[in-house]
Order: structure tokens, then C-alpha cells, then sequence
């Protein structure tokens, strides 16, 4: 059976776009540990950074918001932004941010809604062509 890191590393790795499955605080922690930058700054004297007790381990928050390391972003953005039926970029930000952060969490957002609205004008000029 694969360890905890193993799964994390396979999950961290998969080009999949469809996954509906929200992140477990496991799986945040073990990414926010190897985030070497991120530990430093959870170390430091900065009161902003603490690191908070959950179920499935203690991981790293900026704010009192956890904050989701870099390989995770993408998928935090595309779940938020499909399971709130495709808000747009504001509802989909702020719904985020309710209990989530990381630097630059606007321009993820908007760079995910963006190219989506993009996707969705090609499919419908494909399907009127028709």
C-alpha cells in the first residue's frame, strides 16, 4: 500500500483537469512541510504565521486562513470555481478566501475564470458551426 507522500507526490503530479474531490488537511500538510519558504516563514517571528491544530494534523496559516502551497493551487481554484457552478472571479476569490490563502490567489483565479470563459466561446462557436 503507497504511504501518505507517495499518494500526495502521485495526486501533486496528476495532469488530470477533472477531479472533483475537494483537498484533505493531510494532504495540505504534507505539501506545506515540503515547502521549505513556507516553514521558514511559519518559524519566524512574524505573528501573521502560526500554525494551527485541524483534524489530520497542525498545518501552517497566514491570517488564521490555511495557506495552500504552490503545487495545490490549481486544483483548489478549479473545485471552488465548479463546485459554486462557475461564479466568475469575485464569488469564486472570495469564497476562497473565506478559509484559504496564498500569494497570489486573485491572479490564479482570474488566470483559471479567463481561460475557462475562453474555452466555453470556443465550444459554443464549434457547436453553432454545426
Amino acid at each position: 500500500m503507497p504511504s501518505r507522500e507517495e499518494l500526495a507526490d502521485s495526486f501533486a503530479q496528476d495532469t488530470e483537469d477533472n477531479w472533483s474531490f475537494p483537498i484533505s488537511i493531510t494532504l495540505i500538510k504534507s505539501f506545506q512541510q515540503r515547502d521549505k519558504a513556507l516553514v521558514k516563514k511559519a518559524e519566524s517571528i512574524d505573528p501573521a504565521y502560526t500554525i494551527s491544530p485541524f483534524r489530520g494534523g497542525a498545518v501552517i496559516c497566514h491570517n488564521h486562513k490555511v495557506v495552500i502551497p504552490q503545487q495545490l493551487r490549481n486544483h483548489v481554484v478549479k473545485w471552488y470555481h465548479e463546485m459554486l457552478c462557475h461564479p466568475g472571479k469575485k464569488c469564486t476569490e472570495e469564497t476562497i478566501r473565506q478559509h484559504l490563502t496564498w500569494p497570489g490567489l486573485k491572479t490564479d483565479v482570474i488566470k483559471l475564470t479567463v481561460k475557462e470563459t475562453k474555452n466555453k466561446r470556443k465550444n459554443m462557436d464549434i457547436y453553432h458551426q454545426n
